[in-house]
């Protein structure tokens, strides 16, 4: 990943101005999944799944909601420490005044998309 967007694009499912349901409801629930992973993944727009994968961007909504809550996903802590440009793209990100969802849950709530919570133990 070389290139990363500064903001999330028109039809980035953080955005509460995006269209419903645009992704499969799978993909909604790897973001869930991927929310109770200490280690977490690096979510790639869903704009650029036609590129080549080291030519793919990070999804800028998923990494304003990382940013906002402390970046909780030690994948992008690693990846920021091993390549400077996840690093700029950590610090140069913004919503570009885009309303986003609150949280992920939120945003697949919004999505329909049915999950159950894993108990805390």
């Amino acid at each position: 990943m070389s290139q990363h967007r500064k903001q999330p694009c028109k039809t980035c499912p953080y955005r509460m101005d995006a269209k419903i349901g645009h992704w499969h409801k799978d993909e909604f629930r790897k973001v869930l999944a991927s929310e109770d992973d200490q280690m977490g993944v690096i979510f790639q727009c869903h704009s650029d799944i036609q590129k080549p994968s080291m030519e793919r961007s990070m999804c800028a909504g998923w990494l304003l909601d990382q940013k906002k809550r402390d970046l909780p996903s030690i994948s992008l802590r690693l990846s920021m420490r091993t390549d400077d440009s996840v690093a700029q793209a950590v610090q140069n990100v913004s919503d570009g005044g885009a309303k986003l969802y609150e949280t992920a849950r939120d945003m697949c709530y919004a999505n329909r998309v049915v999950f159950s919570t894993k108990p805390k133990s």
